[in-house]
């Protein structure tokens, strides 16, 4: 990933901050990336975030056995674990009325409960993209006030 930004933002080079962020499974991703690559990423960001593997069966018709997973650190917070003492800076929001919100409340206990700096908001709003339309903005203003030279 980090390549193919180089490769097509002229403005980008090894020295550019990297920030990851996503929403639902690619707020997943972002966090499971940002936290088993720390060395690469300056920030990650999730709006109404799967935390755990089994929370996928929210959203695929297929059952979770049908996934071959390479490793057994399928929940986020078996990743930051793994980092805990050299995690990038984390943010995560969640609505108040989203099916994923146990679970952002559960990450949010575990990393407190670790120790882990980071920032946890929720907010009205259910899994959709009027609420991260909305909130966007924050995403963009913390990567800027945490990777910007």
């Amino acid at each position: 990933m980090p390549k193919a930004i180089r490769e097509n933002i002229p403005c980008a080079s090894e020295k550019s901050p990297i920030c990851i962020g996503g929403l639902s499974m690619g707020g997943y991703g972002a966090l499971k990336l940002g936290a088993q690559y720390p060395e690469v990423f300056t920030a990650i960001s999730a709006h109404s975030a799967i935390t755990r593997f089994s929370e996928m069966s929210l959203f695929v018709e297929e059952s979770l056995d049908s996934y071959k997973l390479r490793n057994t650190d399928n929940d986020v917070i078996d990743l930051i674990k793994r980092n805990v003492n050299s995690l990038p800076t984390i943010r995560f929001d969640c609505g108040k009325e989203d099916e994923l919100l146990s679970g952002n409340r559960l990450l949010h206990e575990q990393l407190s409960e670790l120790g882990v700096e980071h920032s946890y908001e929720e907010f009205d709003g259910g899994h959709q993209w009027e609420y991260w339309q909305k909130h966007l903005e924050s995403t963009l203003r913390f990567f800027d006030n945490h990777c910007s030279r």
